[in-house]
């Protein structure tokens, strides 16, 4: 099989829809947590911090939820999408948070494990 034919059948490359959800919880992990601590906007009224927890608890399960359910209708590789997910949150803990963060990855895995396994027992 020539390299040619490989790259026409979409092994090599992911498609668009599947960067895209491999990509979207990281984009919006990464960018409230960067604007929470470093405060780059330099509001005065806005609790930064606040809304960062409130991400922690709130927001991000919801985007691995949503991820898993959207790995499922588009059959996009749940492994793949959920570890480049947790592998920046992991990061993210490193360089923001402290070690006792570590429990919401494996909260944040249950719901995108969640959303995957519903959303395929549906679909069928």
């Amino acid at each position: 099989m020539s390299i040619k034919n490989v790259v026409k059948k979409g092994c090599i490359f992911m498609k668009k829809k599947n960067v895209v959800t491999v990509l979207f919880p990281l984009l919006f992990m990464t960018i409230i947590t960067i604007i929470s601590f470093s405060n780059m906007l330099d509001f005065k009224g806005i609790d930064f911090k606040g809304i960062f927890i409130l991400s922690l608890i709130l927001l991000f399960p919801l985007l691995f939820l949503l991820q898993g359910i959207i790995c499922a209708i588009n059959n996009t590789n749940v492994f793949l999408s959920l570890g480049v997910s947790i592998l920046n949150f992991i990061i993210l803990l490193m360089i923001y948070l402290n070690d006792s963060a570590l429990i919401y990855s494996f909260i944040y895995l249950t719901f995108g494990a969640i959303g995957y396994l519903i959303t395929k027992s549906i679909a069928k």
